[in-house]
């Protein structure tokens, strides 16, 4: 890797597997930069001499940053992403070198978007240090979390070119990154076109080409075209996939029905509070539903165009999720007629828990469900579902049980 670039440390390294010791940090001098050893594993295009090596070659002095290419600038800028030392190593450098401040400034990598003023630069460093630690964290458990990181859409930029870093065999730091199995990105003021970034960064054989579990919870800017986005790049490897409050719309579930049948490993599936999808999109949904043989949990409360049209897509296509344990469908808005759809469908099925609380039954209907679900173990028929709990919450009222 770059040596590290330390203010007021001692500037003189013992030669290491990285190479011989360098001098920092690099000053000005009409625009240039004073000559930088690169090398160690995370370069090893600009891999440094040792004193031998200089010896044998005449004492050619090491390689400047100025005399590396753009296009290796940026191999190691995106490096410094995952890279603590880097990332403080960008940070100076790209203070004095020209040729380095305009890659850099160039770059998603290195937050462009954020605000020139004092608070901009100190939210870019804030992602990019979280980012690199939590980075180095998932080495060792395969798992991303930046739940709650605010990382917008800048940062998600950010996010797309670190894994990318971490994907493509040309990148140094592929050899060294693993392949992750979890990506939680909940809370983070995700729009649509970060979403999308992220989804160009999912390529085949790519560092998120093996996820089991990812999370989008809580950022309604993601919207019909980031869910589409993300539809497109799923991989097969999925098992839960959460997308509570994203603002999807009809068609962004139509784009994630068309997916879903690909998904032949998942087995939880949150679509919670997304009331932008109306009957349409639930309605492409069940078809799709019946071939997901190894969900166990579908929780999709707090969904209030599915309506009556929706539920009896989802009624009939239950018997082809075999696998299928608890289903969510509180205050969703289900009639009479979705009822009807349900009662005729849930006496074949294998659910030991069903939420129908908080719709709109009738006192037939609701007779018929009690008789339809008498086998399952925990179901939940009332008329308070979740949206009157929240109501009652936000009231300040006690709630039984």
């Amino acid at each position: 890797c770059l040596t590290r670039a330390g203010r007021g440390e001692d500037r003189r390294e013992r030669d290491g597997a990285g190479g011989a010791a360098a001098a920092y940090p690099p000053s000005v001098s009409g625009g240039s930069c004073q000559r930088v050893r690169v090398g160690g594993p995370l370069a090893p295009h600009a891999r440094m001499m040792s004193r031998a090596q200089r010896s044998a070659t005449g004492g050619r002095s090491p390689l400047a940053l100025c005399d590396l290419p753009e296009h290796t600038l940026l191999t190691i800028l995106i490096a410094a992403t995952v890279h603590h030392d880097l990332v403080r190593h960008v940070s100076i450098v790209s203070r004095v070198c020209r040729q380095w401040w305009r890659v850099a400034q160039g770059s998603v990598v290195y937050g462009t978007g954020y605000p020139a003023d004092g608070a901009g630069e100190a939210e870019r460093w804030r992602f990019l240090r979280g980012l690199s630690k939590r980075l180095q964290a998932a080495r060792a458990t395969r798992r991303l979390d930046l739940e709650g990181s605010r990382m917008g859409e800048e940062g998600a930029k950010v996010l797309a070119a670190a894994l990318l870093a971490m994907a493509s065999p040309s990148q140094p730091l592929a050899a060294h990154s693993p392949r992750l199995v979890g990506l939680w990105l909940q809370v983070s003021n995700l729009t649509a076109a970060g979403v999308s970034a992220i989804a160009d960064a999912m390529v085949p054989r790519g560092a998120a080409s093996t996820l089991q579990h990812l999370a989008l919870d809580k950022n309604p800017d993601v919207g019909d075209k980031g869910v589409a986005a993300l539809a497109a790049v799923l991989p097969s490897t999925l098992e839960g996939l959460y997308l509570i409050e994203v603002g999807c719309g009809t068609q962004g579930m139509v784009a994630l029905s068309a997916a879903l049948p690909t998904l032949t490993r998942l087995a939880r599936l949150d679509l919670c509070d997304n009331p932008g999808v109306g009957a349409e999109g639930w309605r492409a949904f069940g078809p799709a539903f019946g071939q997901l043989t190894a969900l166990v949990d579908l929780y999709a409360n707090l969904n209030p165009g599915m309506g009556s049209a929706g539920a009896a897509a989802l009624a009939a296509n239950l018997s082809g999720a075999t696998s299928l344990r608890e289903l969510h469908l509180s205050s969703n808005e289900i009639g009479d007629a979705g009822a009807t759809a349900l009662v005729a469908a849930l006496p074949r099925s294998l659910l030991t828990d069903l939420n129908l609380a908080g719709n709109r039954f009738g006192a037939a209907s609701t007779t018929a469900l009690e008789e339809a679900t008498a086998h399952i173990p925990d179901a939940s028929l009332g008329p308070v579902g979740l949206k009157e709990m929240q109501e009652l919450i936000a009231n300040g009222e006690q709630i039984d049980g």
